[in-house]
């Protein structure tokens, strides 16, 4: 399962972002974890680093867009895996 993560800090106004796609599944190839999370990043104003084995992560500096930023990474992992489960927090 491809997860993201995000985590804010609302006083320092920052965000940072985690994301992970498996390589054992072969749908999960059509999702790029680095891909997915610059898309993500694009509302927070943030820059990402890859990581190994589909790991990647970030940080933003505007955190009153998470919400956007999030409704856009589950909107671009529906895409490209023609399908997403998505649990969603209220802030």
């Amino acid at each position: 399962m491809s997860i993201m993560v995000f985590s804010t800090d609302v006083i320092a106004n920052k965000v940072f972002v985690c994301g992970g796609v498996p390589d054992k599944q072969d749908q999960s190839k059509q999702l790029d974890s680095i891909e997915w999370l610059k898309t993500a990043m694009c509302p927070l104003n943030g820059k990402c680093r890859k990581g190994k084995d589909g790991l990647a992560s970030g940080q933003g500096t505007d955190a009153s867009q998470v919400k956007a930023a999030l409704d856009l990474a589950a909107s671009f992992a529906a895409l490209k895996l023609n399908r997403v489960v998505i649990y969603k927090c209220s802030f």
